[in-house]
């Protein structure tokens, strides 16, 4: 397998941040490389900048958490970073590594969920507890 470059790997993720951007053979061979998932890991880090405080303060206090509140909350760039901002919160919530473990230990959190809001209104919930 070749040697993945840092430089290659956050020009890709850069890329990433825009919707219309279109995945090359290339791209995709970066993405499924070893490394990337660690470059991939310190730039959503980096994209997200303290909003899974808020996220997991949200979550706690009403009980669920919307797709819509979530991505109000984390302002994901593309849809390709908002799937990995949801994948990063589930696993600092269902991870005895992670760091919304403790708090989260105990409830019962689905990551896809429709749901029947206060006003009767179909929601899909990102997670329920």
């Amino acid at each position: 397998m070749m040697i993945l470059k840092k430089q290659e790997a956050i020009t890709l993720l850069r890329n990433l941040e825009k919707n219309d951007y279109k995945l090359t053979d290339n791209d995709r061979k970066i993405i499924s490389h070893n490394s990337f998932k660690i470059y991939r890991s310190e730039h959503v880090k980096k994209l997200v900048d303290g909003s899974f405080f808020r996220a997991i303060r949200d979550l706690l206090n009403n009980g669920r958490l919307t797709y819509e509140d979530f991505n109000e909350i984390t302002k994901p760039t593309s849809n390709w970073y908002r799937q990995k901002f949801i994948d990063s919160f589930y696993y600092h919530c269902t991870n005895p590594k992670g760091q919304f473990y403790e708090q989260c230990q105990g409830k019962k959190l689905i990551k896809s969920i429709n749901i029947i809001n206060d006003s009767g209104e179909l929601e899909e919930c990102i997670f329920c507890n």
